[in-house]
């Protein structure tokens, strides 16, 4: 490994190293986890992917072969999924400046829920797992929007944007797992998903939910 390789992998191992020292850490005041926890997982993802590219084996050869190894390698760990977005969250990947941490929280157990259901899907009905998870996701969007509409008369606003953000979410869910594996995977690489905090498109949700 030349000396250019071994100082950058070297500086990556720091960082990560002192963001896992302060995944307990939060921004102050706001009860959101801090820039340090949130990113950590893409900068270990680089880190990996790094290596992947750059480690070829450990066998001597040549710069001019070593070189073409790595760029052959650098095209086949970028290359691209393309997938189609429709609409529902915001093209900006900024955080929603409305999200809040009850809200954060309300999200990561529908993402769990998410993770749950595919396994257990996955064990019962094998290859036909994702007909009856997006069944699932349905239901889960009725109920949901059922639940918000019968509350939009005396909710306040921040109570209608968790429903707004919660169904938003259901519905992406579909989207984007109707588009196959590799699709889906590449849109969560790109934090593309809501429940990554990305704000939701309004006027989109009301053109299809009313509200």
């Amino acid at each position: 490994m030349s000396l250019e390789e071994q100082t950058a992998v070297q500086v990556l191992s720091t960082i990560n190293t002192a963001a896992g020292a302060n995944d307990h850490m939060f921004e102050k005041g706001t009860g959101k986890v801090s820039y340090y926890r949130r990113h950590r997982e893409a900068r270990q993802a680089y880190q990996r992917q790094y290596n992947q590219i750059h480690r070829v084996g450990r066998r001597k050869c040549g710069k001019a072969a070593r070189k073409a190894a790595q760029d052959a390698r650098r095209k086949e760990k970028t290359r691209k999924i393309q997938y189609v977005e429709d609409g529902i969250a915001v093209k900006s990947t900024a955080e929603d400046p409305e999200i809040t941490s009850e809200m954060e929280a309300a999200e990561r157990l529908v993402y769990r829920d998410y993770l749950y259901k595919i396994t257990n899907l996955e064990e019962q009905y094998k290859d036909e797992w994702l007909e009856r998870y997006m069944d699932y996701l349905d239901e889960c969007l009725f109920r949901r929007l059922e639940q918000a509409k019968a509350e939009l008369p005396t909710a306040d606003p921040g109570t209608i944007h968790g429903h707004r953000r919660i169904i938003a979410t259901y519905h992406q869910e579909i989207f984007l797992r109707g588009q196959g594996f590799d699709a889906y995977a590449q849109a969560c690489h790109d934090r593309k998903l809501i429940t990554d905090g990305r704000a939701v498109n309004k006027r989109e949700f009301k053109r299809i939910y009313g509200f």
